[in-house]
């Protein structure tokens, strides 16, 4: 998405747009004189126009979707109102002809809706250790995989009569499942000075790769670095993958929770 630095895009969505845009089709011929553009919302500067471009890997139009505004009813001739029901004023870029078709919705113009959002998808069963580190000694503690799906803390006690929280001792074993983005900047961005990224949490996972997320907050945000590292006996290529697409890049997320807990968080009070 070049408007995000040419972050990885949503293939399926841009799929799903293409799909859209050859299935619109003309249901009633309104006309191709030029100077019916602006009434029907198809000029330039009419507010709420969309239109919709496709190129070539080398640039070259291939060709184009114009999407005007709705038919308004009129009562004064029965003519058949169309309002508000997804009937649109259409033209093909490249042609004069200017058609009355059905599309459905609008199309979202925010790049943030095009990116890919998923960021992590690695599930509890593939992780072998779990660190969380913080500022204090005291609130940093380590989780270890049992080997059958289950997670216990290490080098942490427990209060008399009382145990772990495994409802949060699986939370923090699963953060990496799901984990989708709110926002994206560059790391060496102006927007990225003064971000504190003073929590980490390190993941190893049972191929060998290891994955250091730390996370800042900042006006009710927060934000992600990731690093992915490697600790097996030969070269490992999904590593180097990895770390490419995500070592640029600083990632909002909708809530770091699962990433920053703290030792008193996972005993029972």
């Amino acid at each position: 998405v070049e408007e995000k630095w040419g972050y990885e895009g949503d293939v399926m969505k841009a799929d799903a747009l293409l799909v859209k845009m050859l299935g619109i089709k003309g249901s009633e011929w309104i006309t191709s004189r030029a100077d019916k553009l602006d009434a029907l919302g198809l000029s330039g500067n009419a507010p709420g126009r969309e239109s919709v471009t496709f190129f070539d890997p080398s640039g070259r139009e291939l060709g184009g979707v114009i999407i005007g505004g709705s038919r308004k009813s009129s009562s004064e001739n029965g003519a058949l109102s169309y309002a508000n029901s997804g009937y649109r004023y259409v033209k093909n870029r490249a042609e004069d002809d200017i058609f009355l078709a059905t599309v459905s919705g609008r199309i979202d113009a925010d790049p943030l809706w095009w990116i890919e959002k998923s960021l992590l998808e690695i599930p509890s069963k593939d992780v072998e250790k779990v660190e969380l580190r913080h500022p204090l000694k005291k609130d940093s503690f380590s989780l270890i995989g049992k080997g059958d799906g289950t997670f216990e803390p290490e080098g942490l006690k427990k209060a008399k009569g009382k145990g772990f929280r495994n409802s949060v001792i699986n939370d923090i074993a699963g953060a990496m499942k799901n984990l989708t983005i709110r926002d994206i900047m560059k790391r060496e961005s102006e927007e990225a000075k003064g971000l504190n990224f003073d929590h980490s949490y390190v993941a190893r996972l049972k191929d060998g790769r290891e994955y250091a997320i730390s996370t800042a907050s900042r006006d009710g945000k927060s934000w992600l670095s990731i690093d992915v590292s490697y600790d097996g006996p030969s070269s490992d290529e999904m590593t180097v993958k990895e770390k490419e697409r995500l070592a640029p890049w600083i990632f909002e997320v909708a809530s770091a929770g699962s990433l920053s807990y703290r030792a008193s968080d996972i005993i029972e009070q």
